[in-house]
């Protein structure tokens, strides 16, 4: 990689001259490290709870009636439990990776 100088430098851009064709591309800063470090964390902290809620709606599930209306709720609780999940997928992988999956 080239050497730095001068405004460059100071922005915090490093030259990407091969597969990029000479355009310019941030260095992440120790800061913006630190701050996807620590949602990674919170990501994997999030998941156990997500697990341990997960794991007692299907608990519910199994013993409730079927017939219960209390069922419906259950339902719902596993069903925001998938969808908290799958976002913290994806958080975990923004944090590896830097970008947003759809």
């Amino acid at each position: 990689m080239p050497e730095l100088k001068g405004a460059a430098f100071r922005r915090g851009e490093a030259a990407a001259d091969d597969v990029t064709g000479g355009v310019l591309r941030p260095v992440w800063s120790a800061e913006q490290l630190e701050a996807i470090g620590r949602i990674a964390g919170i990501a994997h902290d999030f998941n156990n709870l997500l697990l341990m809620i997960g794991a007692s709606a299907e608990f519910l599930n199994v013993v409730t009636p079927v017939g219960d209306a209390r069922r419906e709720d259950i339902r719902q609780i596993r069903e925001a439990v998938d969808k908290a999940a799958e976002l913290t997928r994806q958080l975990v992988v923004f944090s590896r990776r830097g970008e947003w999956e759809e």
